[in-house]
């Protein structure tokens, strides 16, 4: 209902009210989800709120400041995060971080029920006499509103017409003239605003053209054709105290030319090495080479992907330069930095161009189609990871027709994925995969063997798989087997969009294990297409440059301008936007990565067998560094549901034996019981009969549906023969013998499919008639 909710913000602001979106931190259940969502609708992100910035202005008790509260709050399907309980003392809600809707002069709510959320606790706000509910489908309510909202503007629009209509003149001002303050006619000439004060120029930002081709000397160099400020973005960076120098041709990869910069108030500079001693702050999209870090100088920034975890070289140069660096790329994953972060952005159009690739190499049709010849069905999709990457995926094959699978170690993405139209494919394993900043962490040997076993099945019947699964810092998860791909028919494609971060020592080149990084090639093997591509979002420049440069503006307005910028040092200990993002400043690298959590020791497996287990405060010894011998709580979980899970397909395989044996034995007690009561003739006329049953029952079923119309015209024939010898069957001495009971039956049933045969195959052979007469 998103698109719903950004129609009634619109037609709200344009009437003049104010209108903000509050977000809360858990909000989606995955860091950038609700972001991505009112991005799509068209929401400006100025007007997306965290909760802290909502709670204190627009929803507080203080009676001085009781003029500032919201006048409405619109509630849609939340529950524990808007509960006023977790104010109060002696519940299960206590001291959660919520949004005070409950303050709002009214309040209303949209939700199915009042049925409890996930922590099962009433929520008085949906009782409170300033709160009205909108009970029902979600999206169907929001659009019903959207529709009131949108008449309620009309109406009003239209009356203040009527009243301007009256003035004497003839003249009706319209909606936009009333706005812009004055009247369009010759009579009334408008009278331009004054032009706005410029900001003065306090540091000078340069734009670097990126590399055109990756530079083999240069482990953490990359190539792209970005550029990282457009040129309608020059503006506003001016606005904020930033003067713009752009190398000559840095947009030019992606359409944007030098001109266009210089009209846009930009200062377009040859010379490579002058820019970067001219510019106070240095802006690229990919890691600077080397030759670039030794011209900076100290008390410069630099605002780049760096990638600190794999590139502590880097880093060192940087701080022996005296430049404070900015990792884009070291975001923290909080809904105040969800507006910043570039990787969601880059992600959202790689997971768009992914499948773009993929249908545009694949040898077939992406939705169904019904033909005069027959109909075919839709491509499958399956999807590896359900990031931002992956439901864009997901909505946009799902948008082209396709029939979209998916699968991610978080169980909390389900919902997400079937928002999206995809159908989720659960690994029966009781593992989360739930990260640390809503991202994947690695999986137990348990769990992999179980996700393997399920992928096997899964990916051998689809058209389409595409990977995104990443760990932040390490190594891309090993997950599609060489012989996976080969079970996959000829023409199939493999996308593989963790190749950037393949474990090429051990032999796997990302996701999958056949990934060739930046190549596209055919398995001579199973003539699968194997796509390990890295520059998806270089294939969409203009709107990846532009995308770039919305979060780079969203960066400088958090921080407070080319002012507060020199003043970086001073925020990090307040600001945890700007702690995480600073690695380099004064000499000094701060960039440190988070220890990895330290388990306690805990019994050995034996132990824990022969002694239950109380709680965490009953387990001796103190936190020591992981080990083996350790035997983590979490790892002996997992074993546990392994030996269950494998025990549980053990007695599954034995009961399937059990019925087959008890089947086969009640068919042989009644074939002898057959035989010993019925004559002969009647018993091998019973055995033809039921032979016949089974052989045509997969014999029809395993024809493709499309040949059902056809077949049909074939088996007449055959119909034929089986009323003819059914006739023949028929006793007239004796009528109601078992025998005349059974030929009558197939006389009748063979002559319905008969009809029916000739009907339908009037039908087929109609859609050829061309004009003819017939």
């Amino acid at each position: 209902c998103q698109n719903d909710l950004g129609l009634v913000a619109a037609t709200l602001r344009k009437k003049g009210v104010l209108v903000n979106f509050a977000v809360h931190p858990v909000a989606g259940r995955m860091p950038g989800h609700m972001n991505v969502l009112l991005a799509e609708a068209d929401v400006p992100y100025e007007i997306v709120k965290e909760m802290d910035e909502v709670n204190p202005k627009l929803l507080n008790d203080d009676a001085e400041n009781r003029q500032n509260v919201a006048d409405v709050c619109l509630v849609v399907g939340a529950n524990d995060i808007v509960n006023p309980l977790s104010q109060e003392p002696g519940n299960s809600i206590s001291g959660m971080p919520t949004i005070r809707a409950w303050l709002a002069k009214k309040c209303i709510v949209s939700k199915r029920s009042l049925a409890t959320g996930y922590a099962n606790i009433d929520n008085p706000l949906f009782f409170k006499p300033n709160t009205e509910m909108l009970f029902g489908n979600a999206a169907k309510m929001i659009r019903e509103l959207a529709a009131a909202v949108e008449k309620t503007a009309a109406d009003m629009t239209e009356k203040k017409q009527n009243e301007n209509a009256q003035r004497g003149d003839g003249y009706v001002a319209l909606e936009d003239e009333e706005e812009d303050g004055g009247c369009t006619a010759a009579c009334c000439p408008k009278v331009k605003p004054p032009p706005k004060p410029r900001v003065p120029t306090l540091l000078n930002i340069a734009v670097l053209r990126e590399c055109d081709r990756p530079v083999p000397a240069e482990p953490c160099a990359a190539a792209s054709k970005l550029v990282a400020v457009a040129p309608t973005f020059v503006e506003k960076l001016r606005d904020l105290g930033f003067g713009v120098l752009v190398e000559s041709g840095a947009g030019k990869a992606a359409g944007f030319f030098d001109e266009v910069y210089e009209e846009a108030g930009a200062t377009v500079v040859q010379d490579r090495n002058e820019l970067i001693r001219r510019g106070q702050v240095i802006i690229k999209v990919t890691r600077p080479a080397t030759e670039e870090v030794k011209i900076m100088t100290k008390g410069q920034y630099l605002v780049s992907y760096l990638w600190p975890r794999q590139c502590p070289d880097l880093l060192k140069a940087l701080a022996q330069q005296g430049v404070s660096a900015l990792a884009l790329d070291n975001l923290p994953r909080i809904s105040r930095a969800q507006k910043i972060d570039t990787r969601s952005s880059m992600a959202n159009l790689a997971g768009y161009r992914a499948v773009i690739e993929c249908f545009a190499k694949l040898p077939r049709m992406s939705k169904a189609a019904t033909t005069a010849a027959g109909s075919f069905p839709p491509a499958k999709v399956f999807i590896i990871g359900a990031g931002v990457a992956g439901l864009q995926a997901i909505a946009t094959a799902k948008g082209l027709g396709a029939q979209v699978f998916c699968n991610d170690t978080r169980a909390v993405t389900k919902e997400q994925v079937e928002s999206c139209g995809g159908k989720f494919v659960a690994v029966d394993f009781h593992e989360t995969g739930e990260g640390a900043g809503g991202y994947a962490k690695e999986m137990s040997a348990g769990f992999l063997r179980a996700q393997k076993r399920v992928y096997s099945k899964v990916i051998k019947d689809m058209d389409v798989v595409i990977c995104t699964a990443m760990i932040p810092g390490k190594p891309s998860p090993k997950l599609v087997d060489s012989e996976m791909v080969r079970s996959m028919r000829a023409g199939s494609v493999v996308l593989d969009m963790a190749a950037e971060m393949g474990d090429l020592k051990a032999g796997w080149g990302g996701n999958c294990q056949l990934t060739k990084k930046g190549t596209t090639y055919t398995d001579a093997k199973s003539g699968v297409i194997i796509v390990g591509e890295t520059d998806l979002t270089d294939r969409l420049p203009a709107q990846a440059s532009e995308l770039w440069s919305m979060n780079v503006i969203n960066l400088f307005q958090e921080i407070g301008g080319a002012e507060k910028l020199q003043r970086i040092g001073e925020l990090i200990e307040d600001d945890e936007v700007c702690h995480d993002l600073l690695v380099t400043h004064d000499n000094r690298v701060l960039f440190q990565e988070a220890p990895p959590p330290q388990p306690a020791r805990l019994p050995s497996i034996q132990k824990l067998k022969s002694k239950p287990v109380v709680g965490p405060e009953s387990m001796p010894g103190s936190p020591t560094p992981f080990t083996e011998d350790a035997n983590p709580f979490a790892q002996t979980v997992a074993e546990r549901d392994e030996e269950l899970q494998r025990k549980k397909e053990e007695m599954a395989k034995f009961l399937d034996q059990v019925y087959f044996v008890l089947s086969l034995a009640a068919s042989l007690v009644l074939c002898v019981a057959m035989g010993e009561g019925m004559a002969a003739r009647e018993t091998r006329q019973l055995l033809v009969f039921v032979l016949a049953v089974v052989i045509g029952y997969h014999v029809v079923w395993q024809v493709t549906p499309s040949l059902h119309t056809p077949l049909m015209s074939v088996t007449n024939a055959l119909s034929g023969v089986i009323v003819v010898g059914s006739m023949l069957e028929m006793d007239p001495y004796k009528p109601f013998s078992l025998g005349s009971g059974l030929a009558a039956a197939a006389t009748t049933l063979a002559s319905f499919n008969i009809c029916a045969g000739f009907y339908l195959t009037g039908r087929m052979l109609k859609m050829f008639l061309r004009g003819t007469g017939n």
